[in-house]
């Protein structure tokens, strides 16, 4: 094993949360979505910040202390060069267009796999967001929708939790 394997394994990780960023946006391999399009809305740049947040965060937060750690003691956590691909990588992952995709099978963003509509309750409706609430055993789904479209899909929400 080389001198520099945690760098290796650290640039590794941060690969790694820039592709499970990815595949939150574009889901390249799978199934095509099944059912009809019952509504469909884009998602501003602050709402995908909002989807994407805690992979964000943890890939902020580990860069930065590799960071701290390359500044004070000479030595990092990843490869020189890792975090500039990771600030890269990010900032392409917000530049891609998302849009949710309420299908009368369930709600995705973009291609990805959908959350069935039998894994939710009910919904709630706070602000400019809207809350899956989940069977027992399942989590919850939250939906980032803008204040303009949010009687639509409030709409289309009520017929499928009748």
């Amino acid at each position: 094993m080389p001198d520099n394997w945690i760098e290796l394994f650290g640039s590794s990780f941060v690969s790694l949360l820039l592709s499970l960023m990815l595949l939150r946006v574009w889901f390249p391999f799978g199934s095509r979505r099944s059912g009809s399009i019952l509504y469909e809305t884009r998602l501003s740049p602050l709402r995908r910040v909002l989807v994407l947040r805690g992979l964000l965060l943890l890939l902020t937060a580990y860069v930065g202390l590799g960071q701290v750690e390359r500044y004070f003691l000479d030595r990092g956590y990843y490869l020189p060069g890792t975090e500039y691909v990771a600030l890269g990588g990010a900032l392409i992952m917000l530049s891609l267009p998302m849009r949710y995709v309420l299908t009368d099978r369930g709600v995705a963003i973009n291609n990805t796999s959908p959350r069935i509509w039998r894994e939710f309750r009910r919904f709630d409706a706070r602000g400019n967001k809207i809350v899956l609430t989940p069977r027992k055993g399942k989590r919850p789904h939250t939906l980032y929708i803008p204040a303009s479209e949010h009687k639509a899909v409030t709409r289309v929400l009520k017929r499928r939790f009748r």
